[in-house]
C-alpha cells in the first residue's frame, strides 16, 4: 500500500516521463527526419546538421550534453535525457528532481524519487535500464 507521501513522488515522477513525452513530440514534429534524440545527437556530432543547442520552429529549446540532451518547452518545463551504451533513452531520480517546481515539490528528495521510479518499475510503468539500477526508461519506449 502507497501512503501520501510515496503518492506524491509517484505523481512526481509520472509528470516527468509525461513531460518527456509531450516535448519530445512537440520538438520531433518539427523534426520528422530525426530518429528521436539519437538522431539528433547524430545530426549534432556527426553530421553537423544541427547546433549543439539550439530552438526548434515550435518553440522547443534544446541543448545536447555529453551523454543526452535537455529540452525546454515554451512553459519553462525542462526535461533532461542521456543516452544508454545501447542508444535507450535513461533517466534517473535526479533529473526528476531537477524537473519538479520547488514550490510544489520542494518536500521530495532524489531519495524519494528513487524509491518512486523503483516502485514504478515494479509495476510496469517504468523499466529499469539494463545496465544500471539506478537508471529508468519509459515502459512505452
Amino acid at each position: 500500500m502507497v501512503n501520501g507521501f510515496e503518492r506524491a513522488a509517484d505523481e512526481a515522477v509520472d509528470r516527468f516521463v509525461r513531460a518527456v513525452a509531450e516535448i519530445q513530440a512537440q520538438f520531433f514534429d518539427d523534426y520528422p527526419a530525426l530518429d528521436g534524440v539519437v538522431g539528433l545527437m547524430g545530426a549534432v556530432r556527426s553530421t553537423r546538421t544541427m547546433a549543439r543547442e539550439g530552438r526548434s520552429p515550435g518553440g522547443i529549446d534544446y541543448s545536447v550534453h555529453g551523454a543526452g540532451c535537455r529540452m525546454t518547452d515554451p512553459r519553462g518545463r525542462q526535461v533532461d535525457v542521456d543516452i544508454d551504451v545501447d542508444g535507450l533513452e535513461i533517466f534517473d531520480a535526479w533529473r526528476v528532481h531537477a524537473f519538479l517546481d520547488d514550490r510544489h515539490d520542494g518536500a521530495l528528495s532524489v531519495k524519494d524519487l528513487l524509491a518512486a521510479c523503483q516502485r514504478m518499475a515494479s509495476r510496469g510503468s517504468l523499466r529499469h535500464a539494463q545496465h544500471d539500477e539506478q537508471w529508468f526508461e519509459r515502459s512505452d519506449h
